[in-house]
C-alpha cells in the first residue's frame, strides 16, 4: 500500500511545487486519484490509522510510513519556499487526511469543483513566504 501510495505521488508534475496554483493543480489531482481509482486502498489507509489508535502493534510500520510522507510534504514545502514546513507540513498532511476521511464517510458531493476548492483552500492556509 505504502509502495503504491509513494508512487502516485512520484507521478506529480516536476514543477508541482513552485507556485500555489500548480500546488493546488497537483494536490486536486491526487485527491481526485486517491479518492477514485484509489479509494478502496485510501479507505483501507484511514481504517488502519483508527484501528492502530486501537492497537498499539500496528503503529508502528504506520509511524514510519507517516514520516515518509511527512518528509516528502516538507521537501515539497521547503522547494515552495513556505517558511518553517516542519510543522506546516504536519498541518498541510492532517488537512490532506481530514479531507480524505470526510470524502470517504461522506461521499455526496465530491466531485472535481470540490477537489479544487479543496486543494485551493489548503494552499491558502499555508504560511507565505
Amino acid at each position: 500500500m505504502l509502495e503504491q501510495d509513494e508512487a502516485s505521488l512520484e507521478r506529480l508534475p516536476q514543477g508541482a511545487w513552485h507556485s500555489p496554483e500548480e500546488v493546488a493543480d497537483a494536490l486536486a489531482g491526487l485527491l481526485g486519484y486517491w479518492l477514485g481509482p484509489a479509494r478502496t486502498r485510501t479507505q483501507a489507509r484511514m481504517e488502519l490509522y483508527l484501528d492502530a489508535a486501537r492497537r498499539a502493534l500496528l503503529w508502528g510500520e504506520l509511524d514510519v510510513a507517516g514520516a515518509r510522507f511527512l518528509r516528502k510534504a516538507e521537501e515539497g514545502l521547503r522547494a515552495a519556499g513556505v517558511p518553517d514546513p516542519v510543522p506546516a507540513a504536519r498541518m498541510f498532511v492532517a488537512q490532506i487526511d481530514g479531507v480524505l476521511f470526510d470524502a470517504l464517510a461522506r461521499p455526496d458531493g465530491v466531485d472535481g469543483a470540490w477537489l479544487r476548492y479543496t486543494a485551493e483552500t489548503i494552499v491558502r492556509s499555508l504560511p507565505r513566504p
